[in-house]
């Protein structure tokens, strides 16, 4: 009703039914003069449910005070159970200025604010998550055995394939190592190399394992689903073959992979449990 409150954004948004409660109200029959007669029907109001959520404000108040008004996205999850106990993205916005109705001026202003504040990039932000897919790549190697532990492999400052070097961050190398110091170095020339041993559609079936090209299922709306690259992908997407130069980018979480902060996060929180991958769980209780 006009002056009815309304969840517009976020969690308000995706449990408005929950929290809005029922309405009451009375139909009363009235003589020719406008006077009452009798109540012919009543609804008693019921109030909204109160709802926990499983954030925890000291986390939550720590990323946000941490990140302030820089453009990023930080989320906490504790790995045991997939609750959420810090999710932020800046810069942020008062949501309480829309569930009341917001002029079109105010509208105008958020957005066209050239930071887009309205994106919460913890869900909806897409980006290539780089030498943090490393972990995940490592663990393709291992169970495919394409490396053991101690498998040790040159990686130098680049490593050449099709006439081309793809450089490391490091530019002296890190020497012959093992999967261990590979991940603690965080080496690119030993991931290309392990990566095309693998080949694309392996990486992306272990990506995919570990929730990455998918949505999470978090109680929030509009929450992306990244995106894992593959052959069959690339042929469907592009009408173009796979190359295995773009399996070198992807080997160290580039190309066209794509992940957001929530998925991510995730994905870490399945290798600190021992393997069990949650659906993101924001609410405690209703």
């Amino acid at each position: 009703r006009l002056l009815d409150l309304v969840g517009k954004y976020g969690i308000e948004k995706s449990f408005d039914g929950e929290l809005k409660g029922t309405n009451g109200g009375k139909e009363i029959e009235v003589d020719a003069l406008g006077r009452k007669m009798r109540v012919v029907r009543w609804s008693p109001p019921y109030p909204g449910s109160d709802m926990t959520l499983t954030i925890d404000i000291k986390t939550q108040l720590a990323a946000y005070n941490a990140l302030k008004d820089q453009v990023g996205a930080a989320v906490a999850i504790e790995p045991s159970t997939g609750r959420v106990l810090a999710i932020v993205s800046t810069p942020t916005f008062d949501p309480n200025a829309l569930s009341a109705g917001v002029s079109q001026e105010d509208w105008a202003k958020l957005i066209t604010n050239p930071r887009k504040i309205l994106n919460n990039r913890a869900i909806q932000g897409q980006y290539p998550p780089a030498s943090t897919f490393k972990p995940i790549h490592a663990s393709a190697a291992l169970e495919e055995k394409a490396v053991t532990p101690t498998t040790r492999i040159f990686s130098g400052p680049a490593f050449r394939f099709a006439g081309r070097d793809y450089r490391d961050w490091k530019v002296e190398g890190h020497g012959s190592i093992n999967v261990i110091r590979a991940i603690i170095e965080s080496s690119d020339t030993f991931f290309y190399q392990t990566g095309l041993k693998l080949g694309v559609d392996t990486l992306a079936r272990y990506a995919e394992s570990f929730g990455f090209g998918s949505r999470t299922g978090i109680e929030l709306l509009n929450e992306k689903s990244g995106l894992v690259p593959s052959s069959a992908w690339k042929k469907k997407a592009l009408g173009e073959r796979w190359y295995e130069g773009e399996t070198i980018s992807v080997s160290v979480g580039q190309g066209y992979m794509l992940a957001t902060p929530l998925q991510l996060a995730n994905a870490y929180a399945t290798i600190a449990n021992g393997g069990t991958l949650y659906t993101p769980q924001l609410v405690e209780r209703i």
